[in-house]
């Protein structure tokens, strides 16, 4: 394996490890809305939300109401090695569907940073496998669920197999990593669809991705 190559591979791990926290941390969400503990709900909506800022780095322009990629920013500085994932991530982004929920992420996220004694909780709702909830910033209400992440979150997933199938040939191509304990943590994220529990409505996916 080329030096560069050994980079990319060890640049990938954050990446791999913000994904894998934002899947257990909502099928958190949907389990401990069973048991109504709505500060928990709060912290792993919170922990969700910047988790996703750091993964899909966005910008919301407010006077445009307009969200656009960060280039310059997390593992789209990889774009040189993963020719596909600024598509990818701009179908996400431009999709009608997400433009709100992305909107409100990147807004509670902001004021959680700089005015955290502006947000207020306002409500928490759901079943078995959904939960939404509601803060306040100031007058204004801002809303997270469970139902609007999930998508969000699968197509991460799908572009997240992709890149750890094409880590994974760059593995095998050497004999001397294959086996490496630090190549096999990588191996073993699962971005599949086996381990989820929540759900994912029909009006939320893309035709063509």
């Amino acid at each position: 394996m080329k030096s560069e190559e050994i980079k990319f591979l060890n640049n990938l791990y954050p990446y791999f490890k913000m994904l894998d926290n934002i899947n257990n941390d909502l099928t958190k969400v949907i389990r401990s809305n069973k048991d109504n503990d709505l500060y928990q709900n709060e912290e792993l909506f919170y922990n969700i939300t910047s988790e996703l800022l750091r993964l899909l780095p966005y910008k919301y322009i407010e006077k445009e109401d307009k969200i656009v990629l960060d280039t310059k920013s997390g593992i789209l500085l990889l774009t040189n090695q993963i020719n596909y994932i600024e598509e990818k991530y701009t179908k996400i982004l431009i999709f009608d569907r997400f433009h709100d929920i992305l909107k409100d992420i990147h807004k509670i996220r902001n004021k959680y940073i700089h005015e955290p004694h502006n947000i207020s909780y306002a409500f928490s709702v759901g079943g078995t496998s959904i939960c939404s909830m509601g803060l306040y910033y100031k007058n204004q209400l801002l809303s997270i669920s469970s139902v609007s992440l999930a998508p969000i979150v699968y197509y991460l997933n799908r572009i997240f197999e992709m890149i750890k199938t094409d880590a994974i040939k760059l593995i095998n191509q050497s004999e001397k990593y294959k086996e490496y304990p630090y190549y096999e943590t990588i191996k073993n994220f699962d971005f599949s669809r086996s381990h989820w529990h929540y759900t994912i409505l029909l009006e939320y996916l893309m035709l063509h991705f």
